[in-house]
């Protein structure tokens, strides 16, 4: 696993958060795996997913639309849940976490402005990096 590599989880309603997010983390020297930017036609999403679950660090952007149980976001956080690995989350949107994820800190990206908003993120991220070995 890369601490470097980061597979951003989020809706599809959230795209424009995802990309602005992704240029962040590439901006501040991160590697990202994001569905609209790295898979094309012909791809199997579900072998796709698995090898990023499995190959680098879980950010989650918290909103309405993730927490939509028809979403393929489910089975993604669950499966972070189930292997007991560290999900770092951040809130793009006002939303009603489940009560497993509820202790998880989540800065808010919403209802800043662009400065603001480029600190928190990738400050989470480097926050999360900064880890020590069994906290990830």
């Amino acid at each position: 696993m890369s601490d470097r590599r980061w597979l951003i989880s989020h809706a599809g309603a959230d795209r424009a958060w995802v990309e602005w997010v992704g240029w962040q983390l590439l901006d501040a020297g991160h590697e990202i795996e994001l569905d609209y930017w790295d898979w094309g036609a012909g791809d199997n999403f579900v072998v796709k997913m698995n090898a990023a679950l499995e190959g680098g660090r879980f950010l989650a952007l918290f909103s309405p639309a993730y927490f939509e149980p028809e979403r393929f976001t489910t089975p993604e956080w669950t499966a972070m849940v189930a292997r007991r690995a560290k999900i770092t989350p951040v809130r793009i949107a006002q939303a009603t976490v489940p009560a497993i994820l509820s202790s998880l800190l989540a800065p808010d990206l919403f209802g800043l402005d662009d400065h603001a908003a480029r600190e928190a993120g990738p400050g989470a991220v480097a926050a999360a990096g900064d880890a020590g070995p069994g906290q990830r």
